[in-house]
């Protein structure tokens, strides 16, 4: 078992859309719209989509849970949203878009959840595309390679010029001159794998990328193309009279849709980006699953079904001492969407482990050993509590939270805006001079307290702080990019 933030959900188990989408088809769940920011809840969704709409929007658990309540208003520092329902099963949120109190909304994420699934892959919890591919027309010459994306505008030979504008350059109206050549106009850049998005300036006239049928809408920008700096490509070889391959895992939640290859001379391919990380994957040939026969990497999971690996970045290796009887163990948490037979580890000499690459970020997990759940026994971070204690750690962390003193406290708790002020999480270890926490932070601007036995207070060794709507003040920290 194990325990969420927020009191409206109580026992999530596994990420997937899948249901809802079967169902019904929602409607955008956030929008801007003039200077108002926009959130469309739906009483039909379960626990787990709520979830994923918390975690991907950075919004207050205690909001989502003030709306489901029928409430009218709810105020978080110094930030007020209006509540009404729209309808039998819609819920809107508004509030007013200003750059001071701005929380952690790109634009990016303002899309469809269909756009979400046929797009791009979401891990629970981070604001961050964790897969895409691209969609481009026959006859584009995008290309990247070796970190050089070469962004090519046929035609337009009239023009006087041409200038290449996007995320990668701040949206730039001169960082990025085209080159003029017979047949159009050619800019390269150095990028590192990833999404981007981007328009053309011809003469002074803003256009879509007429090669790329990926686009979105950004506000102030209206629709803009879409562009990833692929990093992997899935390849199968052979298989010249099949009808169908697609490549699914648990990027996709294992969708059995699955993504669509390509089929080149006596292979099947589709060159996709991934964020670092650990990733399960197979083919679907005509309806049969295979694994992929060129990657030897293929590991039984807790059912006995054998999965290809692939991961990107380093690995970090979880290890549980001892339980050398144990016939079966198993790791699981936040970073696999709580999977319960996904990553099968490996007996070893004083225990188990695994190796396991992950991106920078906080997570949860937790044991099983022959079907019982249990933290990590040599890891002293935790959250929650009793039977909803799992273990906690955070990979590349950039930011400590440091408590001086209060060395007979027993239980110490950094919360904020950055894990939606619960209660439970995160907790504090305890070391010489006091308690210290160290977190992965994105940059922009936090806040926080401390909670020393059930008592709240402000940062002593900080002197940012804030008002807040109960007239107690909140420490303030930045974290730089």
């Amino acid at each position: 078992m194990r325990a969420i933030s927020g009191y409206i959900i109580m026992t999530l188990l596994v990420f997937t859309l899948q249901g809802c989408l079967d169902s019904y088809k929602p409607q955008a769940v956030m929008k801007v719209e003039d200077d108002r920011i926009i959130v469309i809840l739906d009483r039909r969704w379960d626990s787990l989509q709520v979830n994923e709409i918390i975690n991907r929007y950075d919004l207050d658990s205690n909001l989502i849970a003030a709306a489901y309540s029928n409430q009218n208003e709810y105020i978080s520092d110094s930030i007020i949203w209006k509540i009404r329902a729209k309808g039998s099963h819609l819920i809107e949120l508004t509030r007013q878009l200003d750059s001071k109190n701005m929380f952690s909304l790109k634009v990016n994420d303002i899309m469809l959840f269909e756009d979400l699934l046929s797009q791009v892959g979401i891990i629970p919890g981070k604001n961050s595309i964790v897969f895409g591919f691209n969609n481009l027309e026959k006859g584009s010459l995008f290309n990247y390679k070796d970190s050089m994306a070469l962004f090519v505008l046929e035609g337009y030979n009239r023009a006087h010029e041409v200038h290449l504008s996007g995320s990668f350059n701040s949206w730039s109206t001169s960082a990025n001159p085209m080159y003029k050549t017979d047949s159009g106009w050619i800019a390269e850049i150095k990028l590192l794998p990833g999404r981007y998005t981007y328009k053309y300036i011809v003469d002074g006239r803003w256009i879509l990328d007429p090669f790329n049928s990926l686009t979105e809408r950004e506000d102030n920008r209206g629709k803009v193309s879409v562009i990833y700096c692929t990093n992997h490509l899935f390849s199968l070889d052979g298989y010249p009279e099949a009808r169908n391959i697609v490549v699914t895992g648990n990027f996709l939640n294992w969708d059995t849709k699955g993504k669509q290859m390509t089929r080149m001379e006596n292979r099947w391919v589709l060159p996709v980006y991934l964020r670092d990380g650990t990733y399960t994957y197979k083919f679907i040939v005509d309806g049969e699953w295979i694994t992929d026969p060129s990657n030897p990497d293929m590991r039984s999971d807790a059912d006995g079904n054998m999965n290809s690996f692939v991961s990107l970045g380093e690995k970090q290796n979880f290890r549980l001492k001892g339980f050398e009887d144990a016939d079966k163990v198993v790791i699981t948490g936040s970073f696999n969407n709580w999977r319960e037979n996904e990553l099968l580890m490996t007996k070893e000499d004083g225990g188990w482990s695994l190796d396991y690459a992950l991106p920078s970020g906080n997570y949860e997990y937790k044991f099983i050993v022959d079907g019982r759940w249990m933290p990590d026994p040599e890891d002293p971070l935790t959250t929650g509590s009793g039977d909803y204690t799992n273990s906690f750690i955070s990979i590349n962390p950039n930011f400590t939270f440091s408590l001086d003193g209060y060395k007979a406290a027993d239980n110490v708790i950094a919360t904020g805006s950055f894990n939606g002020w619960s209660e439970e999480k995160y907790r504090m270890k305890p070391e010489e001079s006091g308690w210290q926490l160290p977190l992965y932070l994105e940059p922009g601007k936090y806040t926080y307290k401390f909670i020393v036995d059930g008592e709240w207070i402000l940062d002593p060794a900080n002197d940012l702080w804030e008002e807040n709507e109960y007239g107690t003040g909140n420490s303030v920290l930045w974290v730089e990019p």
